[in-house]
């Protein structure tokens, strides 16, 4: 794998205050509002891209909790499954609200693989990518919370020798990728591995965290002063991956 990162962006909940009173994010959930936002920052100085050569591929374990809550409230209590809110609930409901806001008309993909969705996304755009789909391609990982649903989420992930109680983050994180080398970039990824057998002792993490948030370190990575580094990412249940990256030449 060689992928260039030419545009990187990131945001969280109390950025979405500036789109609530635009008319076409009014029924928008956090996840659109979010992942739009970490875009606009991966996109800018580069308002001259076609959007016909530009891929998308949002990565999201959980997807749409917000609305799936919504709908399953509207169904237990008044027994009606809105069909509107069952749609919206959808992974590729967040891919298809961006794609229109965007007006990307090149190819757009949802991911899902739990602890691996960051991962598994770049797999995707590589194959957009250097299949010549896309000359460009955003690559988004984004979760959010919703606390009436976190006690399941965290009887799934929870150990019972657990040293710390689960918490759990949410944000959006995005990166502009080319495997065009000519072009000024700020990092190369050199490969994206990952194993789902476990490899580690499973551990529970001290820190917030979300299933997808892999793409959201390795920007932190980026924006600290290393030249390059490796993203060791151990789940809570013992597999893990690695990314391995380098800084381009100044």
């Amino acid at each position: 794998m060689s992928l260039f990162v030419v545009g990187l962006g990131t945001a969280n909940p109390e950025d979405c205050v500036q789109l609530r009173t635009q008319p076409e994010f009014r029924k928008a959930s956090r996840n659109m509002m979010m992942s739009y936002l970490a875009i606009r920052q991966a996109l800018e100085n580069h308002d001259a891209l076609d959007e016909s050569t530009l891929g998308l591929v949002l990565g999201s374990s959980c997807g749409e909790l917000e609305i799936t809550r919504d709908f399953l409230c509207t169904l237990d209590q008044s027994k009606i499954a809105r069909p509107l809110l069952f749609q919206n609930s959808l992974h590729n409901a967040t891919t298809g609200f961006l794609a229109l806001q965007l007006s990307v008309t090149g190819p757009s993909v949802s991911v899902s693989n739990r602890y691996f969705t960051s991962e598994c996304s770049f797999e995707a755009a590589e194959l957009l990518l250097k299949s010549g789909s896309a000359r460009f391609c955003l690559v988004i990982a984004v979760e959010s919370r919703v606390p009436m649903l976190e006690p399941g989420l965290k009887a799934i992930h929870s150990r019972k020798d657990a040293t710390h109680e689960l918490q759990f983050s949410e944000n959006a994180a995005a990166l502009l990728l080319t495997c065009d080398s000519t072009l000024p970039h700020l990092a190369e990824i050199e490969s994206v591995r990952w194993s789902h057998k476990v490899q580690s002792t499973p551990r529970t993490p001290p820190h917030p965290f979300h299933d997808s948030d892999a793409i959201s370190h390795l920007i932190g990575m980026f924006q600290g002063s290393a030249e390059k580094g490796t993203l060791l990412s151990i789940k809570s249940d013992g597999t893990q991956s690695e990314i391995i990256w380098h800084r381009s030449a100044r």
